[in-house]
């Protein structure tokens, strides 16, 4: 996948958990992706803290898609 912002943009956006999430790429270069997230409550649990699930998915999707700025074109990194 390419670097750029555009790309991952695109990509945040088609992954539907991510786009529901509201993460999206705000930094890019090749291996590297830095992603922003606007917290609101649903982003929340019980006690009011970011529940670990949003901080592991994005993470997950953000590590993945740093690593996918390698891959061959037509491959995917899992």
């Amino acid at each position: 996948m390419t670097p750029d912002l555009p790309t991952l943009r695109a990509f945040f956006a088609s992954a539907p958990f991510m786009a529901d999430l509201g993460i999206a790429p705000i930094e890019a270069g090749e291996g590297r992706v830095v992603t922003q997230l606007t917290l609101a409550p649903r982003h929340h649990q019980h006690t009011g803290v970011v529940h670990a699930g949003v901080i592991g998915a994005i993470a997950d999707h953000t590590m993945g898609a740093a690593a996918q700025t390698f891959a061959a074109e037509g491959h995917w990194v899992l």
